[in-house]
């Protein structure tokens, strides 16, 4: 029994902190939204990137706001990478982001 009375007295949670999800998960997505905002006007003008970067760049863009015009920035850097490898892997993930959008 002493060890049963132990045990509950270490096991003593409300000296925790407890984390607060309403206010962060608010100022977290005031965040995501002032980044996506700040970052859609620029990535057409990301010409000197490396293809495969500005594909990832256009559809994380693309998921976080619908924007179809991003689909076509998407497009345009899959279709600059030269590795057939890596453009074919890139390709089908946007296919397959698009079949999304158009089934949500």
């Amino acid at each position: 029994m002493d060890d049963d009375q132990n045990y509950q007295a270490s096991d003593n949670t409300q000296d925790s902190p407890q984390p607060t999800t309403n206010d962060g998960d608010a100022n977290l997505d005031s965040i995501k939204t002032k980044a996506i905002e700040a970052l859609t006007p620029i990535i057409d003008s990301l010409d000197n990137m490396d293809p495969e970067r500005k594909f990832d760049i256009c559809l994380t863009a693309l998921r976080y706001t619908d924007n179809h015009h991003l689909a076509e920035s998407a497009l345009n850097a899959a279709m600059a990478i030269q590795e057939k490898g890596t453009k074919a892997e890139a390709l089908v993930e946007l296919i397959n982001e698009i079949n999304y959008l158009e089934n949500a």
